[in-house]
C-alpha cells in the first residue's frame, strides 16, 4: 500500500499536478491513516507480534471501501473499474498458486532476513498462526506466483502487486482530477 501511495505522490509530482488540493480533502486522511496502521502492523510483525496477522483480511476490506469513498466523491469510475480489475487479475493469480500448492502460498524471504523484518523464529510462529502462509522451497509449484518480493519489511507476489496498484491508480487519479477542478476556479 505505502509503495503505491508513494509511487503515486511522485509521479504526480513529476507531471507537474499540484499534491496540495489532495491533502485539503478529507477522503485522503483515512488514507493515511490506514498507511499508518499498515506500517505498524508490518513493524510489529518484524518485533515476532503476529496479533494483527488475523485482521490483516478485514484491514483489505476497510482499505476497499475507503477507496471507494474517494471514487464515488471525485467520480473516479474509469479508474474505479480499472483498479477492480487489477483486483481480480490479482486474486486470480494469487489463487492459482495458491490451489497449486495445497491451500497454502508460498513465502520466499530473503531481504527481510537481512534485514530483521523476518527470522527464522517468526516464520515459524507465523506458520503455526496463519493457516495460508508456508515456507517455500523449491518444491513449491509456481513458485514465480509465490511471495518472492522481498522488498525488507514486507514479502509479495506478482498478485499482491496487482491487487496493490489499485491504490496508485485512485491516488494518482485523485490528484488528477482535483488539479482539474482547482484549475477551474
Amino acid at each position: 500500500m505505502i509503495e503505491g501511495l508513494l509511487i503515486a505522490l511522485l509521479v504526480a509530482k513529476i507531471r507537474k499536478y499540484k499534491l496540495a488540493p489532495l491533502f485539503k480533502e478529507w477522503t485522503t486522511y483515512p488514507v493515511l491513516v490506514l498507511a499508518l496502521i499498515y506500517l505498524y502492523m508490518n513493524f510489529s510483525i518484524s518485533q515476532g507480534n503476529t496479533f494483527f496477522i488475523k485482521y490483516a483480511s478485514v484491514y483489505k476490506i476497510v482499505l476497499v471501501l475507503i477507496f471507494g469513498l474517494m471514487i464515488i466523491k471525485y467520480n473516479l469510475y474509469k479508474a474505479g473499474f480499472l483498479s477492480a480489475a487489477l483486483i481480480v487479475v490479482g486474486g486470480i493469480l494469487n489463487n492459482l498458486v495458491i490451489k497449486a500448492n495445497g491451500d497454502r502460498m508460498p513465502v520466499f524471504p530473503s531481504l527481510s532476513y537481512k534485514t530483521g523484518y523476518m527470522t527464522h523464529e517468526t516464520f515459524k510462529n507465523l506458520e503455526n498462526i496463519d493457516s495460508l502462509h508456508t515456507q517455500g522451497s523449491s518444491a513449491s509449484k509456481l513458485a514465480f506466483l509465490g511471495d518472492w518480493i522481498d522488498v525488507g519489511y514486507t514479502i509479495m507476489s506478482i498478485g499482491d502487486l496487482f491487487i496493490m496498484s489499485f491504490v496508485f491508480v485512485i491516488i494518482y487519479s485523485s490528484i488528477k482530477h482535483l488539479n482539474k477542478c482547482s484549475s477551474k476556479n
